[in-house]
């Protein structure tokens, strides 16, 4: 696997398969993300298609002073993309100017413009953009203006005492 990080000067060569999200804890949600990405690359083996996971380093709520709690350290993560068939990591710089960036922006220019994403995955409870204000549905709706297949993963849950959605916020308070 490929790992670019630290590091906003990226290109990807070809078409690719990205799965965008935190990836905080790699935990069964995300988990149908990669497989989504990486079972739509295998169908395209003969395009030559890569299955990339796109997030940020740190991540945006570390940033911003929010929510802490890592469940899988960087390193740990690493490997977990691996042991799926990721074939690039992305670990994009999270800064001010990253967080400013407009929502088309960041797909025209960073997303499609040069990783090259002719497939995307994302929860439904994606967020990216100036203030947020990218979200699942401005994806979708992104994709079928630009032909490019956009799949959005809603929230797995788990029974245990009672029914819950799978979280890494969960997994931290259950942790707790």
């Amino acid at each position: 696997m490929e790992i670019i990080s630290g590091t906003k000067d990226i290109y990807i060569n070809g078409p690719s398969c990205v799965a965008i999200g935190k990836f905080d804890g790699v935990h069964i949600g995300h988990q149908s993300l990669l497989m989504e990405i990486t079972q739509y690359a295998k169908s395209h083996a003969d395009e030559d298609f890569k299955s990339v996971v796109f997030t940020f380093d740190p991540a945006p709520e570390s940033f911003f002073g929010g929510e802490s709690g890592v469940l899988t350290t960087p390193a740990e993560k690493r490997i977990l993309f691996e042991r799926k068939g990721i074939d690039i990591l992305i670990e994009y710089p999270f800064d001010k100017a990253t967080a400013d960036t407009e929502p088309l922006d960041f797909l025209n220019n960073l997303i499609v413009g040069r990783i090259g994403a002719v497939m995307m995955a994302a929860g439904s409870d994606l967020s990216f953009g100036k203030k947020g204000l990218g979200n699942a549905d401005l994806l979708k709706s992104y994709g079928k203006e630009n032909d490019i297949e956009v799949r959005i993963i809603d929230k797995l849950t788990v029974k245990l005492d009672k029914e819950y959605e799978v979280s890494s916020t969960l997994i931290r308070q259950m942790v707790s």
